[in-house]
């Protein structure tokens, strides 16, 4: 097992002059309280369609998904390994290779890890990748990588940045202090340290020789190289060394950025954005003239530098005379904000979940690792939801204590399970499941199969599930 919210990709480019092998990681930070409403707990923000139809991970493996790359192998969170692995098959990665882990947080000990196992030569070219908006063509991200890889010396590891963040790696370069042998900045004042992770290392990607990594783990983290190297298994090794770490949550990504900062920048083509809060995306956004970013469907009548995100296509978003506004409209819930005040949204979502408030961690659509489901109607003894099941996708064998359901197939066709009968329900087939009895949903088809489902009885909630069988091992 690894530790979740962090999701890492590895290929291989090929250079067409040479052996080498160059092998990508890409990751990611948990900021889903800072996206909210679009991204929540059940949903962060990587995997959310923020910028329109493709997610920002969707994104990433664009520009690392042509002839060039070989399959990736992703490192994802237990909860999202599923959803991550069905996003790569949205952009045709259909034999992605998929790790998991059990925590919330970006940790030295996965990324050590993954250095280690990307490559058994010291020598090989590794590119770290957060999951960031690449606002630059596949041609030009790929030719930026070449240029650094042509600048890489021995020792030094390489900032793929835009122009943007340029200066902040020459301000904090000045503010630091180099190592004897390895120029790593590290030591900094206080003051710049924030300025420094944020601009030199999450807001770019680092290209480094294998065993210069290793090597700054070395120095700086030598006991946790020690037993990554002596554990053949990593999972019990990583469950051991995170749960032993010291220092709270917001702590531990931050020294990962202080393990391997880069030396030295190459700029690219274009622009890297972090996904920071909504004041990025209005960054990252097209506006027009009067500073308007605008998602969905949207109507905006004498605003100014804000951003108006809609992602309900049956919803109509309308702003009148709005200055400086964040305004994110979804099924079931709304932000508006001040722009320069973005930085208390966590605040408002932790409000929330003090107040019991599903909105505070659930996102109005569930995915699940055979589709997804969302609630229509939700009262006292009944909730009407709406379920998609993808081609291949197989609901756990299961029962209810407190409730029975029937479903209407409206697109496609089920195989259903109730009892000891199996049979295939066409599109306008309904069936019925007494509470108690033992039943399974599938898709036997080769397209996505959507049904209505309504429940009825004492109690509706989602631990009201016994498994028997799962083929996603649940049970």
């Amino acid at each position: 097992m690894y530790e979740s919210g962090t999701f890492l990709f590895s290929n291989c480019i090929r250079q067409v002059d040479s052996f080498m092998m160059i092998k990508p990681i890409v990751f990611t930070l948990d900021i889903s309280a800072s996206f909210w409403p679009i991204s929540r707990e059940s949903y962060p923000p990587e995997f959310s369609p923020i910028f329109g139809e493709q997610s920002p991970f969707q994104d990433v493996l664009a520009h690392l998904s042509d002839d060039d790359f070989d399959a990736p192998t992703i490192i994802a969170s237990e909860d999202f390994r599923f959803l991550a692995t069905s996003q790569a098959e949205e952009r045709g990665i259909w034999d992605a290779n998929i790790i998991s882990q059990p925590h919330s947080w970006s940790d030295s000990a996965v990324l050590l890890d993954a250095v280690l196992q990307a490559t058994n030569d010291p020598e090989a070219i590794i590119l770290l990748a957060p999951v960031l908006h690449i606002k630059c063509s596949q041609q030009a991200f790929k030719a930026a990588v070449s240029a650094a890889i042509d600048r890489l010396q021995k020792g030094e590891i390489i900032g793929l940045s835009s122009q943007a963040s340029q200066s902040h790696f020459e301000i904090a370069r000045a503010a630091g202090t180099s190592g004897a042998d390895r120029p790593f900045l590290r030591t900094v004042p206080t003051s710049a340290q924030t300025d420094i992770a944020e601009s030199n290392h999450w807001t770019s990607f680092t290209l480094a020789r294998q065993k210069d990594l290793i090597a700054a783990f070395e120095e700086h983290a030598p006991e946790l190289l020690t037993l990554c190297k002596q554990t053949a298994n990593g999972a019990a090794m990583l469950e051991t060394t995170i749960e032993n770490d010291e220092g709270d949550d917001a702590s531990r990504p931050t020294a990962i950025a202080e393990i391997l900062r880069p030396t030295t920048t190459t700029a690219l083509d274009g622009d890297i954005i972090s996904l920071s809060d909504w004041a990025s995306i209005w960054n990252a956004m097209e506006r027009d003239n009067n500073g308007v970013a605008k998602l969905g469907d949207i109507t905006a009548v004498g605003c100014r530098e804000s951003l108006l995100h809609c992602d309900d296509d049956a919803m109509q978003m309308v702003g009148v005379g709005l200055d400086n506004v964040v305004a994110v409209a979804t099924k079931d819930a709304i932000l508006i904000a001040d722009r320069d005040r973005l930085e208390e949204v966590p605040q408002a979502v932790a409000q929330l979940r003090a107040r019991n408030k599903p909105q505070a961690t659930d996102h109005p659509r569930c995915h699940r690792p055979w589709g997804w489901y969302e609630s229509l109607i939700m009262a006292d003894r009944f909730q009407v939801k709406r379920i998609m099941v993808k081609p291949g996708g197989v609901l756990s064998l299961q029962s209810h204590v407190h409730r029975s359901e029937h479903w209407i197939v409206v697109s496609g066709t089920a195989e259903v399970t109730v009892g000891d009968e199996v049979k295939l329900v066409p599109e306008n087939g309904s069936v019925y499941i007494p509470l108690g009895t033992v039943h399974r949903m599938a898709n036997p088809g080769k397209v996505p199969m959507y049904l209505i489902e309504v429940q009825t009885g004492t109690y509706l909630g989602e631990d009201d599930i016994k498994r028997y069988e799962d083929i996603y091992d649940r049970c």
